[in-house]
């Protein structure tokens, strides 16, 4: 028997909720508050969705959830929750353009509370990022303990990364606030 102790485990090492997490993070972001009960209720509301949709499988629990599912459970919340003036804005154009520039345009038009839902492929992994400057997005990110992170991109590395806007560019914004 060794006496190596494990490594501390982290989000997505053992399950794909990266997605869930990444709503409960925008809606808390959203909110510009965080305690216990308020994440505990999205997080539950998201998770009682994606079971409703027959989703929350042993197979789904372990790769994660697409941006249809995810995007179902996050209007299930909205819809329950009265403080939550938010709509979901697809941007699927930027599929077809995959430059760095174009990824960060994204961000011109948030305000203070706004956040993009990115799907990222290889591995495949959602993050809910809010700002950007500079070439590198600010964002919260489930399998990282970092506050604040940031994230270098640039056109190389989406090249490698492969961001995929086809699948999970959501923009979460005020029901009345102009869409650019």
């Amino acid at each position: 028997m060794t006496t190596e102790r494990p490594r501390p485990l982290i989000q997505g090492q053992l399950d794909g909720l990266c997605g869930v997490y990444s709503l409960v993070q925008a809606l808390l972001h959203f909110r510009g508050t965080d305690n216990d009960n308020v994440r505990a209720r999205y997080f539950n509301g998201l998770i009682e969705n994606l079971v409703s949709q027959d989703r929350f499988r042993s197979s789904k629990i372990r790769s994660g959830f697409n941006r249809k599912a995810l995007k179902s459970a996050l209007a299930h919340v909205i819809q329950n929750d009265t403080k939550l003036d938010i709509e979901m804005v697809d941007l699927p154009e930027f599929a077809r353009d995959r430059k760095i520039a174009k990824v960060l345009e994204a961000f011109d038009g948030l305000d203070f509370h706004e956040s993009i839902i990115l799907h990222l492929k290889d591995p495949a992994h959602w993050i809910c990022a809010y700002r950007a400057k500079s070439g590198k997005i600010k964002c919260y990110d489930s399998s990282s303990d970092e506050n604040d992170r940031l994230v270098n991109l640039t056109d190389g590395q989406l090249k490698s990364r492969d961001v995929s806007f086809a699948s999970g560019l959501v923009i979460l914004r005020r029901t009345n606030a102009q869409t650019h």
